[in-house]
């Protein structure tokens, strides 16, 4: 076995027919344990070297997490990335697994927060009036609050592929959604996160969210 670069995790398949590694600069391969061939080459997603890979229990999908701080799922058929990358964790990841139905990952980090995150469709905050695919935790640890936007943007979502950035919600087409108070950020729900443990879980509330032109719907005008 030759690797493409210097490894850094490993992980058999539940099957034990095949090996997945990761290695430096952000490579990841599936190799045939009896033959010892690569099997599959993963495009180069990850910014930084893979600190941790897992299989799915069915074998159709790989995860990864990144010293980037983010988490991606593969397809072992195609070798295709399923979704945008996870982000929400502020440091390395240091372990990813799948839960025995393969619908969530679990992911560990150095920001001494463990995310469970759901990983079986794709589930967007969009920041408008179709507040159905949300899903965040609901506990008396549970902190919410509502959100504030710049004037100017008449529309957005808040998903996977989203930065958090200087406090700021960032979404891919470099719009700002809205500001996250320092003490929230640690625990942030991001749109796939189920629940978050090692700091309170923040959600945001969405239900009566005024962006663009609708913000001047926040104030009720003194008669």
């Amino acid at each position: 076995m030759q690797a493409a670069g210097i490894v850094t995790c490993v992980n058999f398949s539940s099957d034990g027919k095949n090996i997945a590694s990761g290695s430096y600069p952000g490579t990841i391969q599936v190799w045939n344990v009896d033959t010892g061939a690569i099997k599959l080459n993963l495009l180069k997603e990850h910014t930084s070297e893979i600190t941790s890979v897992a299989f799915s229990s069915s074998g159709r999908y790989i995860v990864s997490g990144s010293q980037d701080g983010t988490i991606q799922m593969w397809c072992t058929k195609t070798g295709t990335v399923m979704w945008s990358p996870l982000n929400g964790h502020t440091n390395v990841i240091k372990s990813v697994a799948f839960s025995p139905d393969d619908r969530y990952i679990a992911s560990a980090s150095n920001d001494e927060t463990i995310r469970v995150w759901n990983a079986d469709k794709d589930i967007t905050s969009q920041l408008s009036n179709n507040l159905s695919n949300i899903t965040h935790p609901a506990s008396k640890s549970d902190t919410t609050f509502k959100c504030v936007v710049p004037s100017g943007i008449s529309s957005g979502s808040f998903t996977d592929d989203s930065i958090l950035q200087n406090g700021w919600i960032i979404n891919s087409s470099s719009e700002y959604l809205f500001w996250v108070p320092p003490w929230n950020r640690p625990g942030l729900c991001w749109p796939r996160t189920k629940f978050v443990v090692g700091a309170r879980s923040t959600k945001v509330d969405l239900s009566r969210f005024k962006c663009g032109t609708s913000w001047e719907q926040c104030r009720n005008p003194v008669n």
